[in-house]
């Protein structure tokens, strides 16, 4: 039994709980996303990436052509990839679509922390690759990756990823949602034992926890910034404009040695 809100006891079932949840997810679900495209859009493109990427795979696997140590960069942006295809975004999704979180701390402090290295996974690699592809333009006969550099440079990549994410996995958690009716009523912890039911929690960014984290949210956010958009940004960029240059300066070569030997003919005749 509980108050009402004239003071009057009524009596309440253990289900209602479970209804009230349900009622408040779904009022969640319709004030964010009912009407919109979002979830079929994610569908098609977590379906597509999901394929695409494991048949990238497959090949590299199947194909003893594909298999070389410049490709190697290409399956670790594939299987990068492919997690934010078979997790990140649903998770992402899911978290959009529903007010609650029902898979426990663990779960939320892991499934975060997947999500934040999985995108610097995938941002390092793209700089790794324009770097690779720069030199190999540059210097095609001198350029060649030692046998272990691939691997070396997928425990460097996936190392710092882990190291960058750490600090905003420590500040996110499942925490106990008691802010509206009925869970805020002072009633409610008795009837949730009673019932042997819990409070909603929801998996969310806390707070206060950055200031007792050993770096500051405003480091944390710049050093993101830089590493998740700039460096790549800045790689890809450099990377074209070299690409480009040496192409250009190749080709002037090419038309120079062609115009000479076409000359060199003319006078011989």
């Amino acid at each position: 039994m509980r108050p009402n809100a004239s003071g009057e006891w009524v009596v309440v079932e253990c289900d209602w709980f479970d209804q009230i949840r349900a009622m408040q997810n779904n009022y969640f679900w319709v004030l964010h996303l009912k009407g919109s495209s979002i979830v079929f859009l994610y569908g098609i493109v977590c379906t597509f990436g999901a394929l695409a990427n494991l048949i990238v795979l497959f090949a590299f696997i199947r194909t003893s052509n594909l298999r070389n140590l410049r490709n190697s960069f290409i399956v670790n942006l594939a299987c990068s990839d492919l997690l934010l295809c078979v997790v990140t975004a649903p998770v992402t999704l899911y978290t959009s679509a529903n007010a609650f979180w029902p898979f426990g701390d663990i779960a939320c402090k892991v499934l975060a922390s997947v999500q934040a290295v999985n995108t610097f996974v995938s941002s390092l690699t793209l700089a790794l690759i324009a770097m690779d592809r720069v030199l190999l333009t540059k210097y095609p006969v001198r350029w060649r990756l030692a046998a272990t550099a691939s691997i070396i440079c997928y425990c460097i990549v996936w190392i710092v990823s882990m190291v960058i994410a750490l600090p905003y996995s420590l500040t996110v958690k499942s925490q106990k949602f008691d802010k509206v009716e009925p869970w805020n009523d002072v009633h409610t912890p008795a009837m949730l034992s009673i019932c042997g039911r819990s409070y909603p929690e929801i998996c969310m960014e806390i707070q206060d926890t950055w200031e007792r984290a050993y770096i500051s949210k405003t480091t944390f956010t710049i050093t993101v910034l830089a590493i998740q958009y700039l460096l790549p940004l800045f790689a890809l960029a450099y990377a074209y404009v070299q690409i480009g240059s040496t192409i250009r300066r190749r080709s002037k070569v090419s038309r120079t040695i062609n115009q000479a030997r076409r000359m060199s003919m003319q006078s011989r005749n």
